[in-house]
């Protein structure tokens, strides 16, 4: 999955998961497999923010600043969602 379309994918779970946002519900930046990062703003009705580093968080309502989430967090919050991915997919290239 290419990184451009999983920063897309994210910003729109993000946008779909915040009208039914709580105060403590957030979103995280995850880098690729290949370890490239991209970006993502986190808008919501008290304000925005800009995701551009890895495993930065920010609140879904927009109304903190981004902070870093640490390994342990990001396993408990997000460690069956993480589990529950697909496979990498992995290209072949064959010379004949």
């Amino acid at each position: 999955m290419s990184s451009c379309f999983q920063t897309l994918l994210l910003a729109a779970s993000v946008t779909l998961l915040a009208a039914c946002a709580g105060p403590r519900n957030y979103a995280v930046l995850l880098p690729s497999p290949d370890g490239s990062v991209g970006k993502v703003v986190v808008q919501g009705q008290r304000g925005e923010q800009l995701l551009n580093k890895a495993r930065q968080g920010a609140l879904l309502d927009g109304s903190a600043p981004p902070f870093e989430v640490s390994s342990e967090q990001l396993q408990r919050d997000f460690g069956a969602a993480m589990a529950a991915r697909p496979p990498s997919a992995r290209a072949v290239h064959a010379v004949f």
